[in-house]
């Protein structure tokens, strides 16, 4: 495993400006919040508290909550739920879209000690009970717009109502709208009218096939007054980065999601006959202690299940802020940025995305359903964005000027060369794109210089990383020859929980993929389970695609092996494009120009849109001939 120093993880955390000359008084919360909670995120919460109580921690469809009140409210939470009989032993599944309620359960349940299971909204209703069977959690939390979907969950699990089917209206807020950004919304005392609406559709949509299509309703629902004394707030394009923000806390419940819904524990249908539904407000109204942590929290991804089922990862705890530290050597983050994450919070890249905004000290910026439109509203405010592929390319469509944030961070699938060099053209030198896994974590981290030179590569390790191009006898491929990826850092999981944990060679981890090395940049080939032979020869999808993705008028494509009588398999290409995109013949000439003969496609099949999964990957499994 690659060797990252103190003293350099040290010096990079000083740079990022979350290690810095502090009170006396201050230094001892946060000595005293590690003692307590280790590097978690109780920990990241029990320190803004030490450092920044009244920063604003969190900005959704409701407003912005400060450091002080989310650590408030995730005691009560996490007291709350040991009260419904959750235990520090079990499990809690968690079902929702970015929004405050989700940050608080997961943080709950790490104070508790319980593991966390993190559920994929797109999954489907058979698919989501089949998981809920494996991993057998004592508590769902999930979104009321998901009910459908768990129609047929096991029964006896406690179930709780993170956010009502009905988020209310403006109106019940208490506000007709003012036609700024949610964020500036909540900084003036708003309750965050916002744009973003449950109907809302594509792939910003995480997993919309799991539940309803939504109401159509201003996800705004703040009971009027709950948001607002934001007087010292330092505004920064219009986010309020410091500042009394919320003023709910002192009650435990005042301005979460499930109040407008005004139901008593047991209002609400669902629950077990011994547990009756309730909301995360109903237990944050919890007056009973917090019991003592007996065990340490571990929380569970789902893979993305493109090439399979999906699988539960359980992630490690971080052993330091070191593994922060090496992403940070490559991605210029620093304390106190604000940070758009639209990318799921379920998702590894969604969730890494918020635990390095709370290491920072920073504030997240979340919606339930994030538009393009919307999202290019928020960016005027922030200065980090964590995004996937499919998100960024929807937001480069967006007519007009782009608002350029400090810091573009692109994970979860491939990036397209067109949309690498129309980001860098629009937004200048922020993209940054990070390839790993959710069982590696990150492998490299790609540059804007590095990508602005080589649109493809994924870049270069990050210090702590080691990076291998291996064959099929676990040996290493002579430089710049494709093999299979193997990497290793601290934060490779811990298995699977209810599979085989993928073989290892010499410590190191494979990700699935097929890459090469070239003058110490990755570029990653593709799947090594999607190579096709055609004719006796070896091709990759991933160069087809690449070739016919930078024609004009071309907005997606996806390459596919296909059985073949003459020669075992050939390649056919399915293409999302504009009216006046190119002809099959014309992508058919441009790959027969560029590439091999055998690389050439057997037919190119045109399409209104590619199947993709809640974080915008491809389903090729669903592509037929």
């Amino acid at each position: 495993m690659g060797t990252y120093s103190a003293a350099r993880a040290l010096a990079t955390l000083v740079r990022a400006g979350v290690v810095r000359p502090m009170r006396p008084d201050r230094l001892l919360g946060v000595l005293g919040a590690y003692l307590r909670w280790r590097v978690t995120l109780p920990f990241g919460y029990a320190t803004g508290v030490a450092r920044h109580p009244d920063r604003t921690a969190l900005v959704d469809d409701l407003g912005a909550l400060t450091y002080a009140e989310v650590d408030l409210r995730t005691t009560r939470l996490a007291a709350g739920l040991a009260a419904l009989g959750v235990r520090g032993d079990q499990r809690v599944a968690v079902l929702c879209r970015n929004h405050r309620g989700f940050v608080e359960t997961v943080t709950a349940c790490a104070k508790l000690g319980a593991d966390v299971v993190l559920l994929n909204s797109g999954l489907s209703p058979a698919r989501l009970v089949a998981v809920l069977r494996e991993q057998e959690p004592v508590a769902l939390v999930a979104d009321a717009e998901f009910d459908g979907a768990l129609r047929d969950a096991p029964s006896g699990i406690i179930r709780v109502t993170a956010w009502p089917e009905d988020g209310g209206s403006a109106d019940d807020a208490g506000d007709a709208g003012t036609g700024n950004t949610k964020a500036e919304d909540a900084r003036a005392g708003n309750a965050g009218p916002g744009d973003a609406r449950a109907g809302d559709a594509g792939p910003w949509d995480a997993g919309r096939n799991a539940g309803n299509a939504g109401t159509g309703h201003v996800d705004g629902n703040a009971r009027a007054g709950s948001v607002g004394r934001t007087a010292q707030a330092e505004q920064v394009g219009g986010i309020a980065r410091a500042g009394h923000a919320g003023g709910s806390a002192r009650a435990g419940h005042g301005n979460g999601p499930a109040e407008a819904g005004g139901a008593a524990p047991g209002g609400l249908p669902g629950g077990t006959r011994d547990h009756p539904r309730t909301t995360l407000d109903d237990l944050r109204a919890t007056t009973t202690p917090l019991p003592a942590r007996t065990s340490r929290s571990h929380v569970v991804v789902l893979t993305s299940g493109t090439s399979g089922p999906a699988k539960g990862a359980r992630r490690p705890e971080p052993p330091s802020l070191a593994p922060a530290a090496a992403l940070f050597s490559r991605i210029p983050l620093r304390h106190g940025d604000v940070c758009a994450i639209p990318a799921p919070l379920f998702h590894t890249w969604g969730f890494a995305a918020f635990q390095l905004a709370l290491v920072l000290g920073g504030t997240l910026v979340l919606r339930r359903h994030p538009t393009p439109e919307a999202l290019a509203q928020d960016l005027r405010g922030c200065d980090a964005l964590f995004t996937v592929p499919v998100q960024l390319q929807r937001l480069l469509e967006v007519n007009g000027p782009l608002p350029s944030p400090r810091v573009i961070a692109s994970s979860g699938s491939a990036l397209p060369p067109r949309v690498v060099r129309d980001c860098l053209r629009r937004t200048g030198p922020a993209l940054h794109n990070l390839y790993g896994s959710t069982e590696v974590s990150w492998v490299t981290v790609a540059r804007p210089d590095e990508l602005a030179a080589h649109p493809t590569t994924a870049g270069r390790p990050p210090p702590g990383t080691v990076l291998e191009i291996l064959d099929e006898r676990g040996d290493p491929v002579p430089p710049g020859e494709t093999g299979r990826i193997f990497a290793g850092n601290a934060m490779l999981f811990d298995g699977y929980t209810h599979a085989e944990s993928r073989d290892r060679v010499r410590g190191l981890l494979p990700t699935g993929d097929l890459g090469r090395v070239v003058d110490g940049l990755l570029f990653v080939v593709g799947r090594d389970d999607e190579m096709v032979v055609s004719g006796g020869e070896n091709v990759h999808p991933s160069a087809v695609e690449d070739v016919i993705s930078a024609m004009p008028g071309v907005r997606e494509v996806a390459v596919v092996g296909v059985p073949d009588e003459r020669f075992g398999q050939r390649l056919v290409a399915h293409v999302v494009k504009d009216d006046d995109g190119p002809t099959e013949e014309a992508v058919l000439a441009r790959v027969r120009a560029e590439l091999a003969r055998f690389a050439v496609p057997r037919a190119v099949v045109f399409r209104p849109e590619l199947p993709r999964n809640a974080t915008g990957k491809v389903l090729k499994r669903e592509l037929g001939a």
